[in-house]
């Protein structure tokens, strides 16, 4: 959000691409000024990035997520990345029941 308020087009997120939706959502706020609602919304992403960016490798994460979220079938991963552990699953679960509700 930083970056989009000082002028930024876009985002590249690895989060996004499990709540798209959002991530559009804040950049339509910035980008229409309302800057507090950019801040809820990155405020409520917090704990899922936190539970992708801050456990196993990202995109493993991310691909949980998506399995969880019922948008891809499986989370399956090829060598070299390896499945997550339970604890960082369980992290993970927990963060997306937080998104379920709108901001």
């Amino acid at each position: 959000m930083p970056y989009l308020a000082c002028g930024a087009t876009g985002v590249l997120s690895v989060v996004g691409n499990v709540v798209a939706d959002r991530n559009a959502e804040l950049i339509r706020a910035v980008r229409s000024g309302d800057l507090d609602s950019a801040k809820a919304i990155q405020g409520s992403l917090i704990p899922l990035v936190d539970a992708i960016m801050r456990t196993s490798q990202g995109a493993i994460m991310a691909k949980a997520a998506l399995a969880e979220l019922g948008i891809i079938p499986h989370a399956t991963v090829r060598l070299p990345l390896l499945e997550p552990p339970p604890p960082h699953l369980q992290r993970l679960t927990d963060a997306l029941a937080t998104i379920a509700a709108p901001v």
